[in-house]
């Protein structure tokens, strides 16, 4: 099992643990087929792999299983002595499984239990791994913890990322989760801008993990093995993190340029072989075009533009692929259409705009375009729409 989920893609994991998975392996803990020392074992590792692959599919949410972890947790609470290592693990799996809605109570607990282990400084191999599954439990508190306040975890996660900064005792997904804990915070905090940005550096840090792991991806061996799954997982974690960071912060204009620089490196290492990681780049992109048109002036001088022209015009690209890439550049012509009032931005406008023209004069695109007229893609909003609109757009300029 454990060798099987290595391997798995999300939609692969959630088409296997469904309620039903979860109903079967809590009546094999009732019949003792299961022992619960084995139990928590494999729980630990399905939720590790539920995590990193960031799959919500509500199987736990509403299975036999939940039930039992809610009537354990509840019980060993109200004992006199409480067994911390019983709990640390109910916590770990719980918040690992979990989808949505949990109690201000129980969050607030399950929380300053988790921060206690995870400030574990130890640079043991079995230390590191408990570190790690404590931080990708508490990494998934932000997507139903609006009520906690800074005070709960601010210093403690402060002191776990400044440590590892200085003595590297983290795992690569211990460092990722611990950051995305803080940066998920800020839809709930905007004053942890100037810690995250200004005290604890994420900018340089983000840079050094998005481009140490895309060299990892770049080589000619592009076999789906469990080293490059893993690193694909990250780098889509990544991602995530620096783009809620980039649009919801003030950042310093060096810094900002810094991670899309970063990101355009990701994207043409994992451009072919990873769809999501591709997806997510192009869903950066398109936000960092309309934000900026200096951006999109880098996306052009950095050649992401004649990489998408030039997969456009292959004749043998998959179904994937196309959607992405055209979905990408309808979303450019569009925007380049709409004229603004402030008169460098507008006189930049132009000058992409004609640039765009040319480049898809040069690739033959109009042309192109013909192969796709009835291509139906998803937008970003659960919209559809006509690839063959994107000749309107192509006359329009």
């Amino acid at each position: 099992m454990n060798g099987a989920m290595e391997m798995m893609n999300r939609k692969e994991f959630e088409s296997v643990f469904t309620r039903e998975m979860f109903g079967r392996i809590n009546k094999m803990i009732e019949e003792e087929k299961l022992s619960w020392g084995n139990a928590v074992l494999l729980l630990k590792r399905i939720g590790h792999c539920k995590t990193l692959l960031k799959s919500v599919n509500h199987g736990f949410d509403f299975s036999s299983l939940k039930t039992r972890f809610e009537k354990m947790i509840d019980e060993e609470n109200k004992k006199e002595r409480k067994n911390e290592r019983l709990l640390v693990n109910l916590y770990e799996c719980f918040l690992m499984l979990y989808d949505f809605g949990i109690s201000n109570e129980l969050l607030t607990t399950c929380v300053r239990s988790l921060l206690k282990v995870a400030l574990c400084k130890e640079d043991s191999k079995e230390a590191q791994k408990e570190v790690e599954i404590v931080l990708m439990a508490l990494n998934n508190v932000y997507t139903y913890g609006s009520s906690m306040k800074k005070e709960q975890y601010l210093n403690e996660m402060t002191e776990i990322i400044r440590y590892h900064q200085e003595h590297r005792n983290l795992t690569r997904l211990a460092y990722q989760s611990a950051w995305e804990f803080l940066i998920g915070r800020l839809t709930y905090d905007g004053e942890l801008n100037s810690a995250i940005v200004n005290e604890l550096h994420f900018t340089k840090e983000a840079r050094k993990e998005l481009e140490d792991l895309a060299r990892c991806l770049d080589g000619e061996e592009n076999e789906r093995n469990t080293k490059k799954v893993f690193e694909g997982n990250m780098l889509r974690r990544w991602i995530g993190t620096v783009e809620v960071l980039f649009f919801n912060c003030q950042l310093r204009k060096e810094d900002s340029i810094g991670l899309l620089n970063s990101v355009m490196r990701v994207f043409k290492v994992a451009k072919d072989n990873y769809d999501e990681i591709r997806l997510l780049c192009f869903s950066f992109f398109k936000r960092a075009a309309n934000r900026n048109m200096e951006y999109v002036d880098m996306i052009f001088n950095e050649g992401i533009v004649d990489q998408v022209l030039g997969v456009i015009s292959q004749s043998n690209v998959d179904r994937s692929q196309i959607e992405d890439y055209l979905s990408f550049l309808e979303h450019l012509c569009k925007m380049l259409q709409e004229k603004t009032e402030i008169e460098k931005d507008e006189k930049d406008r132009k000058r992409i705009q004609r640039k765009l023209f040319e480049k898809m004069e040069e690739e033959g695109t109009e042309d192109c375009l013909v192969r796709f007229r009835n291509v139906i893609i998803k937008g970003e909003f659960n919209d559809y729409f006509l690839i063959g609109d994107l000749e309107d757009y192509f006359f329009g300029i």
